[in-house]
């Protein structure tokens, strides 16, 4: 006897009049079917819709139109033939692949058609700069970017929409390679212009970019529009709020493809692209601890391909034997330096990471990075004497060198175990000896005297990064070298052992003003250009060299300069009050950190002193570490009255000053500073 597929005799199979229109699930349950396929209380409940009955050709009387939008119309159905009679299980077949089609098919209708999948990225408009050409419209303009995006696990594909075209990309990169290289030292520049416009080739071409070399190109894009300057955006047609929006979207961006489902396999482009990216993103308010993260990936990223063994006698062996590229070992010891150094010296600047470091040097063997100028022939290796001429890489390398002396000197402070016991005078005038010495060994070019500036000039217009090369430097040293005497500086006052302590901080305290007071100036002047006011790092050193010279001013406001010292004062605060105009994301940090001291300022003028001495040493008062990221909590409502007036905010800080005693200056020194 003939059978179906269901094992039915076909001479038994009804043959209904009218066959049901709904179906079979809603009949079991009394439900009111809209007879689609599949109908809507299936799809609601996720479960399977079948119909009992066929018509002849095989298929249901209600199956999905063509017409439905959940099918792709611009694909053909798949199943129209008519099926044997009674093919039972081949049209329920039939039904489920017709409804996967339509589900995969029109997914990847809606991604091909070029809009974002990403509901916070639909205000990014992909039409505008079509001067160059139809392709134009595959990436996004520099000034197309919303103000705020949320990027949460993006694809590289849908990543890459976001690139600025190909003509806003070079002058993008070389922004940066001519204003943060100079100062990170850390990408190959030419080898990263080849592999850019390789990675927008392979786009152009249908490829689908790799996620490293993403990270790298929105890393070093973030980096230009953080350091935007007015030629920059009139080249680019944009605004410095639009600057601002596309440096927070390429920031984004990059931490969204690092933190992707699936690891970054390990590449020198990896790590290159994490270590760059780790300086520019501790300036967004949104990541104040995604740095650290950055650069912790990068370090096992390193540690497991064996970088900190880079340049071990068997691994120098092997490239003899075996040949290497010359540009990737050299960008390899460039990362784990420049990680190296952020971790040491960050062991010696104040904050949550004061007085412990990462990276041990009896753990580790990797050359310094050589001088070499990127531009230079690189088929033959380079000589490792330094240059005359200062470059890129050389800061670096002085970098990691002062990075050296803060890890010694931590090493040579109290231990942990010893908190609170005062560290041996003799230790803290060895160690400035060091400091001393490294100033003074410096290229000349670097030097802060009169004299070597005018030799230099020359130079300085050859390769204008000089200039903000030494002043970034010198910033950086004077402020650990006040950090070094600043235990004794008030001591000083009283006691002539601890006086060299006092010169010390007051010197270098007034050398990190001159130096921002000249950024300013020469900022329409230099090449670079660049806004100090923006840098975190840079904003920070100032507040702190602005404070400890309030601090000498307030106790000795006889000195015969001390009128100077007090303008100085005044207008390093003038100069962090016009911080607060430009568009950072750190620019709520400054405030809030003046109205804790003020706050805690006022309470004391307020108070009797014996409760003035109560509340200064009350660990309420000065907050813990993070006082300078967010604010204290002391205003009960309402704006402090010296929010706004800076003047008279100053005038009083140097008029309750002098009534704190030295703990309480040491505390409140230690605490804004962290």
């Amino acid at each position: 006897m003939k059978r179906n597929y269901g094992g039915v005799p076909v001479d038994m199979t009804h043959n209904w009049g009218k066959p049901p229109l709904s179906c079979l699930p809603c009949r079991q349950k009394k439900r009111r079917c809209d007879r689609n396929q599949p109908c809507w209380n299936c799809a609601q409940r996720g479960i399977s819709c079948e119909y009992p009955e066929q018509n002849g050709d095989g298929r249901h009387e209600r199956t999905v139109p063509l017409e439905s939008n959940n099918v792709n119309t611009n694909r053909p159905a798949v199943g129209t033939a008519p099926l044997p009679e009674g093919s039972t299980r081949n049209v329920q077949m039939l039904d489920r692949i017709q409804r996967l089609e339509a589900a995969v098919f029109n997914q990847a209708s809606r991604a091909l058609e070029g809009g974002s999948t990403d509901p916070q990225l639909d205000g990014v408009d992909m039409e505008q700069h079509t001067d160059e050409g139809p392709v134009a419209s595959r990436f996004a303009s520099f000034s197309s970017h919303p103000p705020s995006v949320s990027t949460p696990f993006i694809s590289a594909d849908e990543a890459s929409r976001h690139l600025p075209p190909i003509g806003e990309a070079r002058m993008l990169f070389d922004h940066f390679a001519l204003t943060m290289q100079p100062t990170i030292g850390i990408l190959h520049i030419p080898s990263t212009r080849d592999l850019m416009e390789e990675t927008y080739q392979g786009i152009l071409s249908g490829g689908t970019p790799d996620r490293a070399r993403l990270i790298l190109l929105f890393g070093a894009f973030a980096g230009s529009a953080l350091s935007s300057t007015p030629n920059l955006l009139q080249e680019l047609n944009s605004s410095q709020t639009q600057a601002t929006s596309a440096y927070k979207t390429y920031m984004r961006l990059s931490v969204s493809l690092l933190q992707g489902l699936e690891p970054i396999p390990t590449s020198t482009i990896a790590l290159a692209a994490m270590a760059n990216l780790s300086h520019f993103v501790n300036n967004d308010d949104g990541y104040s601890m995604e740095g650290h993260l950055i650069r912790a990936r990068c370090y096992w990223m390193a540690r497991t391909m064996e970088i900190h063994k880079l340049d071990t006698p068997r691994r120098r062996a092997e490239r003899k034997a075996n040949g290497f590229d010359m540009v990737e070992v050299e960008v390899q010891r460039r990362v784990w330096w420049s990680l190296v150094a952020s971790d040491w010296l960050s062991s010696f600047s104040g904050g949550i990471q004061e007085g412990a470091y990462t990276y041990h040097p009896n753990h580790m063997c990797v050359d310094y990075p050589t001088y070499m100028d990127d531009d230079l022939s690189t088929t033959e290796p380079p000589h490792l004497q330094p240059s005359p001429a200062p470059t890129p890489t050389g800061y670096l390398v002085y970098r990691s060198k002062l990075a050296n002396l803060c890890r010694e000197a931590v090493d040579a402070m109290r231990p942990v175990s010893q908190d609170g016991q005062e560290v041996c005078y003799d230790v803290i005038l060895g160690l400035d000896a060091k400091f001393q010495d490294f100033l003074e060994h410096l290229p000349a070019v670097f030097h802060l005297d009169p004299d070597s500036i005018q030799q230099s000039e020359a130079l300085c217009k050859e390769r204008p990064y000089i200039a903000w090369q030494r002043t970034m430097g010198h910033i950086s040293i004077h402020t650990r070298l006040c950090r070094l005497h600043r235990p004794y500086h008030l001591k000083g006052m009283t006691d002539p052992k601890y006086e060299y302590s006092r010169r010390v901080c007051v010197r270098s305290a007034q050398i990190v003003l001159d130096l921002r007071r000249s950024m300013d100036e020469s900022r329409d002047t230099v090449p670079v250009g660049l806004r100090p006011s923006r840098f975190w790092v840079t904003v920070q050193h100032v507040a702190l060299a602005a404070l400890t010279l309030a601090t000498d001013v307030s106790f000795d406001g006889a000195a015969p300069d001390a009128e100077v010292r007090k303008a100085k004062v005044l207008a390093a605060y003038e100069t962090l009050e016009r911080s607060t105009e430009e568009p950072c994301e750190f620019r709520e940090a400054i405030k809030n950190n003046l109205r804790t001291l003020m706050s805690t300022l006022n309470k004391g003028q307020s108070a009797d002193s014996n409760q003035s001495q109560l509340m200064m040493n009350d660990s309420s008062v000065f907050p813990a570490t993070d006082s300078i990221y967010a604010t204290t909590g002391d205003q009960t409502g309402g704006s402090a009255p010296w929010d706004e007036n800076w003047d008279q905010l100053w005038s009083e800080f140097l008029a309750v000053a002098p009534d704190l005693d030295f703990s309480q200056w040491d505390q409140l020194l230690d605490g804004s500073d962290t």
